[in-house]
C-alpha cells in the first residue's frame, strides 16, 4: 500500500516477486494496490500483466481490480482493452460503478472513440448508474465532438438539476458548445453560475464565452466580460482582444473596436492576423484610412500575414475617407498579390496567397489558416 500511495511501480512489483519467492499467499487486495501502483507509474502495460496474472492464478477479482485495470487502459489510450474488461466484468457478474464507467468512457475518449463514449453514457443511464463530474464532463465533450448541441445542454441541465458540480473543464466544454451554437445567454448562465459556486474560470472560458457573444452581436455583454476578466485578474490574450474587436465591429461599434485595437497594442500583447483584420474591418466602418494604413505598415513591420480580406477592409477605409490616392495604392497591391504564382482558391471569387513573403516582400497568410477570416 506505500508504494501503491507513492506511485512506486518497481519497488511494488519487486516486492511482489519476494512474496512468490518466499511462497507468501498474494490476495486480490495486494493485485490491486500492485496495479494501483504501476498506474500512477505511468506503467499501463505492467499493470495490464498483473491482471492477467491475477486471473491465472485463479484469484477472485472484484470490481475495484477491474477499475483500476481499465483506469491503466485509460491512461495507456487502449480503449478496446478498457471495453473488454468491461465486457469480462458483466460476464463474471462483477457490478460495474461510477469509476467503471468514468475510466471506459475516459478511455474512448482519449482514442477519439466519441460513439462508444456515448453508447457507454446510454448505458450508464439505462443501468442507472449515477455520473459524477468527470462521466459528464466526458459526456458532454463527446456531444461536442460530435455536434450535437442540444444534447450537451441537457446534460448540463441534468447535472445543474441533480446538483452535480460542474469544475472549470465542465464550463468551458459547455461554452465552447454553446458558441458553436450561437447560444449566449446560455454561455452566460455558464458564467455565472461557475462565479456563485466558485469554479475557477480562465482566458479560455472568457475567451470562448466573448466568441459566442460575438456571433450574436452581443457587443454590451462582451465588453463586461472584458472588463470581469481585467477586474479579477484573468489575463487578456490575443483571441481575447481579436474576439472583443471583432464584436464590437459587428455591433457597429467601430470607434470601440479601435479602443480595444489600441489597449492591446499598449499592453504588448501581439495581433495576428484575425486581429488586424477585425481591426481593418472596424476602420472600414469608421473611415479611419490613416489608422487603417497605421495598421497595414505595422503587420508588415512584425511579419503578420495578410489576407485580401485586410486589404479589401483597408482600401474600404481610404474610400470613405476619400482618400483616393491611397485606395488606389492598396488596389494595386492587392492585384499584384492576387496575380502572383502559387495562389490557391478559397472560395469561389476570392484568391489567398499561399504561405511565404509576396512580391512586397511581406508575409502572406495560409489559406487553412484564413477559413474564419473571409465571412
Amino acid at each position: 500500500s506505500a508504494c501503491e500511495k507513492g506511485g512506486q511501480w518497481q519497488r511494488a512489483l519487486q516486492l511482489m516477486q519476494d512474496m512468490q519467492g518466499k511462497e507468501v499467499p498474494i490476495d486480490t487486495i495486494t493485485y490491486n494496490a500492485a496495479i494501483s501502483a504501476c498506474i500512477k507509474g505511468g506503467q499501463w502495460q505492467s499493470a495490464s500483466w498483473l491482471m492477467k496474472i491475477a486471473e491465472e492464478n485463479n484469484l477472485i477479482l472484484d470490481t475495484v481490480t477491474y477499475n483500476t485495470a481499465i483506469s491503466a487502459c485509460k491512461k495507456g489510450g487502449k480503449w478496446r482493452q478498457a471495453l473488454k474488461f468491461m465486457n469480462e466484468m458483466n460476464a463474471k457478474g462483477i457490478e460495474a460503478d461510477t469509476i467503471t464507467y468514468s475510466a471506459a468512457l475516459s478511455a474512448c475518449l482519449k482514442s477519439g472513440q466519441w460513439q462508444c463514449a456515448m453508447t457507454l453514457m446510454e448505458e450508464m443511464q439505462a443501468r442507472n448508474i449515477p455520473a459524477n463530474t468527470i462521466t459528464y464532463n466526458a459526456a458532454i465533450s463527446t456531444c461536442a465532438k460530435q455536434g450535437k448541441l442540444h444534447a450537451a445542454l441537457k446534460l448540463i441541465e441534468d447535472m445543474r438539476v441533480s446538483g452535480i458540480p460542474m469544475n472549470t473543464v465542465t464550463i468551458n466544454a459547455a461554452i465552447s458548445i454553446c458558441q458553436k451554437g450561437g447560444q449566449w445567454q446560455q454561455a452566460l448562465k455558464l458564467i455565472t453560475y461557475a462565479k456563485e459556486n466558485k469554479v475557477d474560470v480562465d482566458t479560455i472560458t472568457y475567451n470562448a464565452a466573448i466568441s459566442t457573444c460575438k456571433k450574436s452581436r452581443q457587443w454590451q455583454q462582451a465588453v463586461q466580460l472584458v472588463e470581469e476578466m481585467k477586474a479579477n485578474g484573468v489575463p487578456l490574450d490575443t483571441i481575447t482582444y481579436s474576439a472583443i474587436i471583432g464584436v464590437c465591429e459587428k455591433g457597429g461599434q467601430w470607434q470601440l473596436a479601435i479602443n480595444f485595437m489600441e489597449d492591446m497594442r499598449s499592453t504588448n500583447i501581439p495581433p495576428n492576423t484575425i486581429t488586424y483584420n477585425e481591426a481593418m474591418r472596424a476602420c472600414e466602418a469608421g473611415g479611419q484610412a490613416l489608422y487603417a494604413l497605421t495598421l497595414i505598415e505595422e503587420a508588415k513591420t512584425n511579419n503578420v500575414p495578410l489576407t485580401l480580406v485586410t486589404y479589401k477592409a483597408a482600401i474600404g477605409a481610404c474610400t470613405k475617407a476619400g482618400q483616393q490616392r491611397e485606395a488606389a495604392a492598396l488596389m494595386k497591391e492587392m492585384q499584384e498579390c492576387a496575380s502572383s504564382p502559387g495562389l490557391v482558391r478559397h472560395r469561389p471569387g476570392l484568391y489567398i496567397p499561399t504561405a511565404g513573403k509576396n512580391r512586397f516582400g511581406h508575409m502572406v497568410a495560409k489559406p487553412q489558416e484564413q477559413s474564419d477570416l473571409l465571412a
